[in-house]
């Protein structure tokens, strides 16, 4: 018996709706691609063909001994920089590199607007060794080696010995060296502006000089800051001419030792 194949016009249909939904999705899929490399291409055109995403404005804030420009050298930003090549950890890092920046810290005040805060180190005294001058800060780093542009009105150190030349931006670590910068920190609340010099030769062989020429052998800080409101009225009357005192022995405990070259009449 012969068999005969009907068409089912239903079936036909079905899979007809079918695959028109399987192209249209194909082409949502295609055009919503073709969308997205357009966008993508002009967010690339916008950031790198255009000055919107350029730095636009760069301040350097608590610098007082170094010029912006040099700052500005070191950093390596410049405006018309794009903001997204920058790094602001290794702009930091890279003034840091500057021998007078203790730290630094750079930031986005505003939107293409970049501020670098920079800490200075401070020179505190001068170190006289080995007929070099430097001019140091608290840390004992060297801020300006040679007699020209060092600051006369710190006190200097003396008395120690070192064992080799030392340059802008190393740390002096001598022990005796670091005694003296000791004192220096101490001295700074009550009367560092009145010492000329600071002699170490050992922990047992310190001593002063006051801008009056009065020598002060201090002993132990402790005591000496304890005293020293007594002491303080015998370096008045030999600032005004009263007494004429050639040194000041503090080392002793329950003692403070006068020597007096002469006393003038009032």
């Amino acid at each position: 018996m012969e068999k005969v194949l009907r068409f089912k016009p239903a079936a036909h249909k079905k899979n007809q709706k079918k695959w028109q939904r399987i192209f249209k999705n194909l082409f949502r899929l295609a055009f919503l691609s073709l969308l997205v490399v357009i966008i993508c291409f002009e967010l690339y055109f916008l950031v790198t063909s255009t000055s919107y995403f350029e730095l636009r404005k760069i301040r350097v804030d608590g610098n007082q001994h170094l010029e912006s420009n040099s700052i500005l050298k070191f950093a390596g930003v410049y405006p018309g920089m794009k903001m997204f090549k920058l790094a602001r950890a290794k702009v930091a890092s890279q003034v840091e590199e500057l021998v007078w920046v203790k730290s630094a810290h750079a930031r986005f005040e505003s939107f293409g607007e970049l501020v670098i805060t920079v800490v200075e180190r401070k020179p505190e005294s001068i170190l006289f060794c080995n007929n070099f001058f430097y001019e140091v800060d608290k840390d004992g780093i060297v801020l300006v080696k040679g007699i020209r542009n060092i600051d006369e009105t710190l006190p200097i150190i003396t008395g120690i010995r070192l064992d080799s030349e030392h340059y802008e931006g190393e740390l002096i670590s001598d022990s005796n060296f670091q005694m003296a910068l000791d004192w220096i920190n101490n001295l700074k609340d009550f009367m560092i502006e009145e010492i000329s010099e600071i002699n170490v030769e050992s922990d047992l062989k310190i001593y002063f000089f006051t801008l009056n020429g009065v020598k002060i052998y201090p002993g132990r800080f402790d005591k000496f800051r304890s005293v020293y409101p007594v002491v303080r009225k015998e370096l008045d009357l030999a600032s005004k001419g009263k007494t004429n005192i050639d040194y000041i022995d503090m080392r002793y405990d329950n003692e403070i030792i006068y020597k007096t070259l002469t006393k003038l009449t009032q």
